[in-house]
């Protein structure tokens, strides 16, 4: 029974996850950090409720047995290294080399985890499992290549329409993003830019030694502080070809030492990877104990901190040098058409929240609820009930469930080769389920 628990615990996380992405996936208008900020606290006001409600009375609220500093202190480890840093891994690596390479290096973490799983716990997998996770993990892939393949197809039929959205960075800046390196605004959200600034009144030209010429419609040469070519540079975050005119570098230093983007892009995802699994690995050693409430109150609940913290001492830091800041933590809301049109593809400081309409917080905070909150408890849950490879590899087939939702939600037809690939994964799913705990 606990095995059966556990499969239907890590079977329902990613779908709590997927609806709550169909929910919020075109609503959110902020940085990844404003992102992370608002769902980790959110989340945390879940946690704590739940926590401080569902032991029971003769046990009392946190005991101190059990919430020792050591078992504390490696589930803020565990939210440091998972959340905190491998967050910003993922969010680094969609950037550097798109969302169809990161889910093909993504295919390695369920056998990573086996080896960490029998390193730590001494968990053998039988061959039936072997079996199953490899349907699996081949089956999310072929949809993900495949649902690109529409992508790319559609955005050629588009092409010359020119319609592209705004890419918010951490750093605050919005870039414009062209190809395969279009990224999903929080996994899944495809976003794309045509120019730099909402009112380009200005062209750039550059020539091959560097040196840029700004003119206008009228024949203007003035710079304005928008078409610096400093400016634009600092704005852009995707390297190769970039729409607009603009032509960036493929290549940074750090050291005097020469790296390109995709392999900065690789290596991001290598290490978010490394992060996340062993993420899994230090809150199922401390954890065993806790309630998975109580489990995802500290693990939130210190990311939040952190998050909150980081803000605040960017507000401190403006209000010192710069004055009163223009735009507060939470913006008051106003309406959602003015909002996008006052917000658009406007710089906006990346630890602020976005001016969204209550409508809108309403529909993302729903979101959170399913894919923040519910589905990370189930993960935590199951990560106690079935084997560690075997959680990472259930929980990893979001990808599965967003073709039907998005079929019924926003009548996005899937093709055969989408299905086929589904079918795959859900064969190693069943191929996991009766064969793969025995």
């Amino acid at each position: 029974m606990t095995a059966t628990t556990g499969i239907l615990a890590a079977l329902s996380s990613p779908l709590a996850s997927a609806i709550g992405m169909v929910i919020w996936s075109k609503h959110w208008s902020g940085s990844e950090f404003a992102l992370n900020m608002f769902v980790c606290t959110l989340a945390s006001v879940g946690f704590l409720i739940l926590s401080t409600t569902t032991r029971p009375p003769d046990e009392g609220i946190f005991p101190s047995d059990i919430f020792t500093g050591h078992n504390v202190g490696f589930l803020m480890l565990s939210s440091t290294i998972a959340i905190l840093i491998g967050d910003w891994t993922w969010f680094r690596s969609l950037t550097l080399i798109g969302p169809v390479r990161v889910a093909l290096f993504g295919t390695a973490k369920p056998f990573f985890a086996a080896f960490l799983g029998w390193l730590f716990f001494e968990e053998t997998l039988h061959w039936p499992a072997w079996v199953g996770m490899v349907l699996t993990v081949g089956g999310i892939l072929w949809v993900s290549l495949e649902t690109e393949k529409e992508k790319e197809g559609m955005e050629e039929e588009n092409g010359d329409e020119g319609d592209n959205d705004c890419v918010h960075r951490d750093d605050g800046g919005d870039s414009t993003i062209d190809g395969d390196n279009s990224i999903p605004d929080i996994r899944g959200q495809e976003s794309g830019s045509d120019s730099f600034y909402d009112e380009p009144k200005t062209t750039m030209n550059i020539s091959l030694e560097g040196e840029e010429i700004p003119e206008n419609a009228e024949g203007d040469t003035t710079v304005s502080r928008e078409s610096t070519l400093d400016t634009a540079v600092r704005e852009s975050a995707i390297p190769g070809k970039v729409k607009g005119g603009m032509v960036q570098s493929s290549t940074s230093s750090w050291r005097g030492i020469s790296i390109t983007h995709s392999q900065e892009g690789y290596f991001m995802a290598s290490v978010n990877i490394i992060l996340d699994t062993f993420g899994s690995v230090i809150t199922r050693k401390v954890g065993a104990d806790m309630t998975t409430w109580e489990i995802n109150l500290i693990r939130f609940g210190f990311a939040s901190a952190v998050l909150v913290s980081l803000s605040l001492l960017c507000h401190l830091r403006h209000l010192i040098f710069h004055g009163l800041p223009n735009i507060p933590i939470i913006s008051e809301a106003i309406d959602a058409e003015v909002a996008e049109e006052e917000d658009g593809c406007k710089n906006r400081p990346w630890y602020t929240l976005p001016h969204l309409s209550k409508k809108a917080w309403a529909k993302i905070s729903l979101g959170v609820a399913f894919n923040a909150f519910l589905s990370p408890a189930l993960t935590s849950y199951a990560l106690f009930q079935i084997a560690l490879a075997l959680v990472l590899t259930l929980i990893s087939i979001e990808p599965i469930y967003t073709v039907p939702l998005n079929w019924l939600l926003q009548k996005e037809r899937p093709t055969l080769r989408t299905c086929i690939g589904a079918v795959i994964a859900c064969v190693g799913v069943a191929v996991i389920s009766f064969f793969g705990t025995s």
